[in-house]
């Protein structure tokens, strides 16, 4: 009966996994932490930008506002940069709580660079953030990657 359908292509082949090198981590994670370092350097330059770049020099109380919020998001860029620089090495280790902690980072990032983009509290140098970051999420949560975390994280009966 089950030679009466055709193969459906359009569906994954089961049992056909091959095995997982446990020793060496994927492609795609070694691609998502090149590419979370290169957004912690943007990060940290962004926050640093922010601080000692040229601010708005009259004293008004809309130029006092976007002063504050420049300086927070400049901070919170300092913050991210250095988390994701402590966090996204232990990517090699197959740490699965350094998925969920840089996930929330990205998160947090992306969500205060966007907002100082609309407020204006931020120049358009931001906008590069949200991309590097979130490509980067998206090259750590690949299947690849999953299966090495998943494997390496399996508890073993000794």
């Amino acid at each position: 009966m089950t030679n009466a359908f055709p193969h459906d292509y359009n569906r994954a082949a089961r049992g056909q996994k091959k095995p997982v090198d446990l020793g060496i981590w994927p492609n795609s994670l070694k691609y998502a932490y090149w590419v979370f370092v290169v957004a912690a350097v943007y990060l940290a330059l962004t926050g640093l930008a922010g601080f000692f770049g040229p601010g708005d020099s009259s004293n008004t109380a809309f130029s006092q506002f976007l002063a504050e919020n420049r300086h927070f998001v400049s901070w919170t860029n300092l913050a991210a940069a250095i988390i994701i620089a402590l966090v996204a090495p232990q990517l090699a280790r197959a740490m699965k709580h350094a998925r969920t902690i840089l996930a929330a980072v990205v998160g947090l990032s992306c969500f205060f660079n966007i907002a100082a983009i609309a407020i204006g509290a931020g120049g358009l140098l931001l906008v590069a953030i949200p991309f590097l970051l979130l490509g980067a999420t998206v090259l750590m949560y690949r299947p690849d990657a999953n299966e090495f975390i998943r494997e390496n994280n399996r508890p073993t009966l000794d």
